[in-house]
C-alpha cells in the first residue's frame, strides 16, 4: 500500500519550494493536459502563467530540472523517484542531489503490482481487498495511517 503525493522537486543547495506560494517566486515545470497543470493553473493559487512550463512528458521535465531551465517540477513524488532513480543514473545524478518538497496534496491509498502480476491473480486480490475494505480492521488501519 502507498500513498501518492503530489509534489514539487528541486535541485538541493537551490530554493525550497514547499508550498504554492513558493511556487509564485520559481519557473515550474509540469506535464502537459495532466491535472497536476491545472492546479498549478487554478485562479486560487496566482501563479504567473509565464512561469509555468508545461511539457508532453516526464522525461523532458526531469531534464529541465537538471539543466536549470525550471527550478522546480510539480509531479508525484512516485513519478520523481523513478525518474531519479533511472535518468539519474545517465546524468550522474542521487537521490541527494534533489529535493523533493512537503506535500502538496496525498491522493488516495493504492496497492501496486508489477506489470508482471497474472490478470488472476490482480482479480483476487482485487475481490479479496474490496471485501476487506468492509471490515473494522481496514478501518482501523486507515484511521492510523491518516494520524501520520
Amino acid at each position: 500500500m502507498y500513498e501518492s503525493k503530489t509534489i514539487f522537486l528541486t535541485l538541493n543547495g537551490s530554493k525550497n519550494v514547499d508550498s504554492m506560494a513558493d511556487a509564485k517566486l520559481v519557473k515550474v515545470g509540469v506535464l502537459a493536459g495532466s491535472s497536476y497543470e491545472t492546479i498549478l493553473l487554478n485562479p486560487e493559487h496566482s501563479l504567473d502563467k509565464a512561469k509555468i512550463e508545461a511539457v508532453p512528458n516526464d522525461n523532458t521535465n526531469f531534464k529541465k530540472l537538471i539543466g536549470k531551465k525550471i527550478e522546480a517540477w510539480f509531479t508525484l513524488d512516485i513519478v520523481a523517484n523513478t525518474l531519479i532513480n533511472t535518468q539519474g543514473k545517465t546524468e550522474k545524478m542521487e537521490f541527494k542531489d534533489f529535493r523533493i518538497g512537503k506535500p502538496i496534496a496525498i491522493q488516495e491509498k493504492y496497492i501496486a503490482t508489477t506489470s508482471a502480476t497474472s490478470g488472476e491473480l490482480v482479480k483476487k486480490v482485487s475481490t479479496a481487498f474490496e471485501a476487506f475494505k468492509k471490515t473494522s480492521a481496514y478501518s482501523d488501519i486507515i484511521k492510523k495511517i491518516n494520524k501520520k
